[in-house]
């Protein structure tokens, strides 16, 4: 039995002649005290470092663990007699037992959700990842959740998006945890905090975050970009393009604006004559030796993800050439060398190279679903016919955060020019 069991047995047995001394009225005491002292040899059995007595000094150091995930694994200890450094062992074991830290919170709220299906693995995954970023590197995880003040959690918080250069999306990520990690603990009487109060009054001016520059080029395609890769995919000079998977996904991509995910979970079985269904998703999270595996899920990013969309003719021609290529397939995009299906980053992949050879500005596969987006609200395509292709669940988000400027300089320079053109005779 190791040390932990033999504690943990142990303080259950003294619970028990404690609850039953006090209902038989009998003198447990000496019982008692024996059974602590057992508990507190069990202790100094458990410490694993060696108590050295440093003679110029003239006093006892050792070092004990601190908790996993610390950004320091030590914590040294010093006594000038034997007992003394033993008492001091003793002490700090059992009040790291007892001390419920931010480190603790996060796992069991971040577990809690996983076990209850509220959160995607891929989710785990990035949580997990700023909480090492931000809480174990700073050591604020190791903080006894109960004694974190207001004060306190709000120079924290102002430290770390100045220390860390954050922009507003990063800092929307980690006050996600932020607020997970402390209404949890709430729930559990640890903390008296109103996180909700807090971080509505928290004061974090936008000169605090970094600002990033979009570059307007990389952020659609362009009529002649688009016609570009498509003439290149299609080049009757090269028919093994053509018979690509990759390429072909480009080219479907390009005519229903889906994820990724979307794009390379799909069925033959999803289409139909005039509509396609979507309906699952690739997600990808890390597994216990670090590695990345993708599955399909059984259903689709957003509220409204799972959808039927409206499909062009062209579709169908695309689709009937992947079935030529993939005739005993289930999936439209399994490759011919695994047997496997492909995965989402490797259309992006190929259409980055892509881009390269034709010399346009490099952008991944999410840049075709925003030209996507913005070539149907150019068209003047009703708006619920446009949520529903994008699956989302209003115009505001396809607005907001899909559409784009698409148009060359050029045509920029002629529109403008077009619009000021006035009877005004200009000073020369």
């Amino acid at each position: 039995m190791n040390q932990t069991n033999a504690i943990v047995e142990l303080k259950a047995l003294k619970n028990n002649l404690l609850s039953s001394g006090n209902s038989a009225m009998i003198d447990t005491t000496d019982m008692v005290r024996q059974i602590e002292d057992m508990i507190d040899k069990q202790y100094l059995e458990k410490h694993n470092h060696t108590i050295t007595y440093l003679e110029k000094e003239k006093y006892y150091k050792t070092y004990v663990d601190r908790p996993e995930g610390s950004a320091k694994r030590y914590k040294q200890l010093k006594s000038k007699t034997l007992e003394g450094i033993k008492k001091k062992i003793i002490e700090y074991y059992k009040e790291i037992e007892t001390k419920i830290t931010l480190h603790k919170v996060f796992y069991d709220w971040l577990n809690e959700r996983v076990r209850h299906h509220e959160i995607e693995a891929s989710t785990k995954d990035r949580m997990e990842t700023d909480f090492t970023r931000f809480f174990v590197t700073s050591g604020f995880d190791t903080r006894c959740i109960d004694e974190v003040s207001e004060r306190e959690l709000s120079c924290w918080i102002k430290d770390t998006i100045c220390e860390n250069n954050l922009t507003r999306k990063a800092w929307a990520n980690l006050r996600c945890v932020i607020s997970g990690i402390f209404k949890y603990a709430k729930e559990l009487g640890y903390t008296s905090l109103s996180i909700s109060h807090f971080l509505s009054d928290l004061n974090l001016p936008d000169r605090m975050f970094r600002k990033t520059f979009q570059d307007p080029d990389r952020q659609v395609f362009t009529d002649d970009e688009l016609q570009k890769i498509i003439h290149w995919i299609q080049d009757e000079e090269h028919p093994e393009r053509m018979e690509s998977l990759s390429n072909l996904g480009i080219l479907l991509c390009i005519f229903t604006g889906l994820r990724s995910g979307e794009l390379s979970s799909l069925k033959f079985s999803d289409v139909s004559e005039k509509k396609m269904m979507i309906a699952r998703t690739q997600t990808r999270h890390k597994s216990d030796d670090d590695d990345y595996s993708y599955v399909v899920r059984e259903e689709t990013k957003g509220k409204n993800g799972r959808r039927y969309i409206a499909i062009p003719p062209v579709v169908h021609t695309i689709v009937d050439r992947l079935r030529k290529l993939n005739p005993e397939s289930e999936y439209m995009f399994t490759s011919h060398t695994t047997g496997q299906r492909m995965k989402a980053e490797t259309f992006s992949g190929k259409l980055e190279r892509i881009c390269k050879y034709l010399d346009i500005p490099i952008k991944r596969l999410h840049k075709v679903r925003k030209t996507y987006a913005t070539m149907l609200l150019d068209a003047g395509v009703p708006e619920s016919i446009i949520t529903n292709q994008m699956g989302h669940t209003d115009i505001a988000t396809t607005l907001g955060f899909y559409y784009k400027d698409r148009h060359s300089d050029d045509e920029k320079v002629e529109a403008v020019t077009n619009a000021l053109d006035f009877p005004v005779r200009l000073i020369s």
